[in-house]
């Protein structure tokens, strides 16, 4: 099983199994060229920006920011950050 995923909007590309050609510049120093899915997609993520955040039901969510990648305790772990509107309010 592969699973890929968006850095721009933190979120879940595509699941799959098969294989992955890596090819593109970090992996065979040809410019252009990505790595590509081998194999038939069991589930693609249709939502471009699948992040929502509110409060008292307005929406808040002002950016979301890939944090990088890190395993812990054996398991892969994504870190993203949620930046969120901050309402001013004057006493």
């Amino acid at each position: 099983m592969w699973a890929a995923y968006h850095t721009d909007s933190c979120s879940l590309y595509q699941v799959w199994k098969g294989h992955v050609k890596l090819q593109g510049a970090v992996y065979d120093n040809a410019h252009g060229p990505q790595p590509i899915s081998i194999g038939n997609a069991w589930l693609k993520n249709p939502y471009g920006q699948p992040w929502k955040v509110t409060k008292g039901g307005q929406p808040v969510l002002k950016e979301v920011q890939y944090g990088g990648h890190a395993i812990k305790n054996g398991y892969a772990c994504m870190m993203y950050l949620l930046k969120c509107k901050m309402a001013l309010y004057s006493v």
